[in-house]
């Protein structure tokens, strides 16, 4: 399952509910515009990209001032490791939609991706954009490493006014 969301930080909690080792998790990536991707493999974490569907692709690159709409590039310009936002043109009527998500190629040959998260769903106190998908490996890693489950959590800059803390005795 995908929604523009990670399933890996949940899989452990699913692996504990349904104990039997039968059950293969495997994501598929749809919204209301279209169906995007499926994984094709077990042993993978990317989603073969679903060329034959009515769906025309074009991706908009993620550069230090963010995804410009102005940089639009066709399927067979994309590169692997590279966020991009992701614009779809359809034979239902959307013509140049930008979904909101982002995808990070694995493959071009052939096209596999992963859904690294939202074009606007990222955390920029200080010019740092903290994005969704390291935010989850982050949590992941130290899930892994401190033998502990998490089952939602939020994050958000703590900004401190050094200056108000001073002048309220902190």
């Amino acid at each position: 399952m995908c929604t523009g969301s990670e399933f890996h930080p949940y899989r452990e909690q699913f692996r504990k509910i349904l104990t039997s080792g039968k059950v293969h998790f495997l994501e598929t990536y749809n919204a209301s515009e279209g169906f995007f991707g499926i994984q094709d493999r077990q042993n993978a974490d990317d989603m073969l990209l679903m060329l034959d569907y009515g769906i025309y692709y074009e991706f908009i690159p993620d550069d230090d001032n963010g995804y410009d709409p102005s940089r639009i590039i066709s399927l067979n310009e994309v590169r692997q490791g590279i966020n991009y936002a992701i614009v779809i043109s359809t034979n239902g009527g959307l013509w140049r939609y930008v979904l909101g998500d982002t995808v990070k190629f694995t493959s071009v040959k052939p096209y596999r991706i992963q859904v690294t998260g939202r074009t606007r769903n990222f955390i920029n106190a200080f010019g740092e954009e903290l994005i969704v998908e390291n935010a989850e490996k982050a949590i992941a890693i130290a899930c892994q490493r401190c033998n502990v489950m998490v089952n939602e959590f939020t994050a958000a800059p703590v900004i401190i006014m050094i200056k108000m803390a001073h002048m309220n005795g902190l």
